[in-house]
């Protein structure tokens, strides 16, 4: 096939704003030999408009177009927005193509890529056109559509809105962490991830004093009803779905398992206040995994309790006993406590920690025995996974508890409270 000289392009270029729709070649075929298959962008206008609806897909969008004789387009897709009306009007440089533009790419302009608002149409009929996109340069090939297409595709677009606003229901009750109880008792907390298009939940499960944590991928429907890929098992009972209550920021998992939100009890750490809960080995104050409580046993000939509390920075205090008058009540601060800005009822202890006497002392060396006999302590608490708070009853009840977990490990700890 022959091609128009490179000079003839150049000049055409150069009056293009003068050339008609019908045939924008026919002023030059005295001045060279035109291709007989040139396309007309006339002729692509027709076949635009003879159709109901065409669509394509494109980066994983299916999208649906309209096109009227009045330059006018209305565009939908698979990208929950709405509809888009645009204009689209015809360019061209060479006699085997026409530039399809619509400015601001109607749906396409959703498209997290980049706005890509010219297709370059190289062959058309009334069954397909093919045609690359300007900026990247992929093939699309438009296909026609019925209008029953379009209802199904809006109808399931609805759908999935309704779901992502079921989601952000469960996200503002505060569900998205809960504290899971079988029979009124604390056994299991979980976190639904649903940051992403792929949601997850993590269970933490206590079961005899061993902590473990399982996870499974969920779906959410418009009723807010978390089901889970594969069955989870707390307190001897399957887990397939959480039926999530947003108005009463409470859940039910099946049997006798309830759970209720926990994603803000991260805050207690750091809002600060007056509540003290207690690990008192020999008072039977508290528990925790067999690691962490045989080392916190095995130094209450020293310090018989050590008190949590949410005091401006001094989550701890160890208290001597009334044998060891040598030492006074050493309080440790971490130097930068944070929530997650994720899972909201995490905690991290950060910036290392310092030592402070609760009283009037000068013997700074106990501080560094406190660090020396409590490693596992330390180190549960400053992990860069951080902590997960749970409060167990009302934080101001004399016997309520809390509870702190590792997000990976078998690291755990409850304390009861005291005043």
């Amino acid at each position: 096939m022959k091609r128009i000289s490179t000079i003839l392009i150049a000049a055409f270029c150069l009056a293009i704003t003068g050339c008609g729709l019908s045939d924008p070649w026919k002023d030059w075929e005295n001045s060279g030999e035109l291709p007989a298959d040139r396309l007309l962008p006339s002729e692509l206008k027709a076949t635009l408009c003879s159709a109901m609806w065409w669509k394509f897909d494109y980066a994983d969008e299916t999208f649906y177009w309209q096109f009227t004789e009045e330059g006018q387009v209305e565009s939908n897709s698979t990208i929950l927005r709405d509809v888009v009306t645009a204009s689209y009007h015809f360019g061209w440089d060479n006699p085997q193509s026409v530039k399809l533009t619509i400015p601001g790419g109607g749906h396409m302009g959703y498209l997290t890529s980049g706005q890509e608002e010219t297709l370059v149409v190289t062959s058309f009929s009334d069954e397909e056109i093919v045609a690359t996109t300007l900026l990247t340069g992929e093939t699309v090939i438009f296909t026609q559509a019925t209008q029953a297409d379009v209802d199904a595709m809006v109808a399931d677009k609805a759908e999935e809105v309704a779901k992502v606003e079921a989601v952000q229901r469960i996200k503002e009750s505060g569900l998205s962490s809960g504290a899971v109880y079988a029979g009124g008792k604390f056994v299991a907390h979980y976190f639904l991830d649903l940051s992403s298009e792929k949601y997850t939940v993590r269970f933490d499960i206590i079961d005899n004093n061993v902590l473990s944590h399982t996870a499974s991928d969920v779906s959410v429907d418009v009723n807010s009803r978390v089901t889970l890929a594969k069955q989870v098992s707390i307190a001897g009972q399957n887990v397939s779905a959480i039926e999530v209550n947003v108005s009463s920021k409470t859940a039910s998992l099946g049997g006798n398992l309830t759970a209720s939100a926990n994603a803000e009890s991260g805050d207690w750490f750091v809002t600060g206040g007056y509540k003290t809960y207690l690990l008192n080995p020999g008072s039977s104050r508290g528990t925790g995994c067999e690691a962490l409580w045989k080392e916190i046993s095995d130094n209450s000939g020293r310090w018989h309790q050590i008190e949590i509390s949410d005091r401006a920075g001094r989550p701890l205090v160890f208290c001597p006993t009334g044998n060891d008058s040598s030492g006074g009540y050493c309080g440790i601060y971490y130097n930068n406590l944070a929530v997650s800005s994720q899972e909201k009822d995490i905690v991290t202890f950060g910036g290392g920690w310092r030592g402070a006497w609760v009283f009037l002392e000068d013997d700074a060396s106990w501080f560094e025995r406190i660090y020396s006999a409590y490693p596992l302590l330390h180190g549960f608490l400053s992990a860069s996974d951080g902590v997960i708070v749970v409060q167990d009853g009302d934080v101001n009840t004399k016997g309520s508890k809390i509870y702190l977990m590792s997000p990976t490990t078998d690291n755990w700890i409850m304390a009861d409270r005291d005043n």
